[in-house]
């Protein structure tokens, strides 16, 4: 049978907000439907795998984006491939505007991206923290938000979701606020929870894509039913407090 590989990239330096959880549960709900499921990782220096199913890379400070810049200049080519063949790509804050097309920092330098996701990031220097419930093709997404950038979607790119509640990383999207980036199959986000495991929905259409690459079949069932129970009561929760109000102030 053949294997489905999840790549995290950079867990040590990108992954601050448990975001481990985003790669660990595509390995878990593609096991429990069935599927040989493993979660690697990459860290600067290493080998990457010579191929994979999806790449998930999470958030963390400008630092820790510069330390791993270089290094993932120089795995770019690779990822772009990847990409360009039908490899899933999830990406949470900073790592997600590492998978942009570039990064506006505060100080008014530039990161290069590494082209996946149609967008560019500016860091605003004000912080958007709330609960977030957003709505898009009939996929509903609940989660939490804590940064300070505006995304800036290319003319053919679209919204992961319009807001229902919570700030979002776009004042306007065709004239509805919105947040994060969609492809298919390539993603971009700054909705935490982690998300992938307080969403399910989102998270089998990601494995459906994956093993249909692979020629293979994924469907929810019987054995993840526990696991939906418990994202419903996490999603019930933030649902129930959607409009608490996070005091924050402008960062210096």
């Amino acid at each position: 049978m053949s294997r489905l590989t999840v790549l995290q990239l950079y867990p040590a330096e990108l992954g601050v907000n448990g975001d481990s959880g985003n790669a660990k549960t595509l390995v878990v709900r593609a096991r429990l439907g069935g599927l040989e499921a493993e979660h690697v990782t990459y860290q600067r220096g290493d080998t990457l795998p010579e191929s994979v199913d999806a790449v998930v890379i999470g958030g963390g400070p400008v630092s820790a984006m510069r330390n791993i810049h270089a290094d993932l200049m120089a795995i770019a080519p690779t990822l772009a491939r990847w990409a360009d063949d039908g490899v899933a790509f999830f990406g949470f804050a900073s790592g997600a505007e590492l998978l942009g097309r570039g990064i506006q920092l505060t100080d008014g330098s530039q990161l290069d991206g590494v082209g996946v996701l149609p967008f560019r990031a500016v860091r605003t220097g004000t912080r958007a923290v709330s609960y977030v419930k957003t709505v898009k093709d009939g996929l509903t997404l609940i989660g939490f938000e804590d940064h300070a950038s505006r995304w800036e979607l290319d003319d053919d790119a679209e919204p992961l979701g319009y807001l229902e509640a919570g700030k979002g990383n776009q004042a306007s999207f065709k004239g509805r606020p919105a947040e994060g980036v969609r492809r298919g199959a390539l993603i971009g986000t700054q909705i935490g929870g982690p998300l992938l495991p307080l969403n399910p929905v989102l998270t089998d259409q990601l494995l459906t894509h994956m093993a249909q690459r692979r020629g293979l079949e994924y469907a929810a069932g019987e054995a993840h039913a526990v696991l939906d129970r418990y994202a419903e009561g996490a999603r019930g929760v933030i649902l129930d407090n959607i409009d608490y109000v996070f005091h924050t102030s402008k960062l210096g």
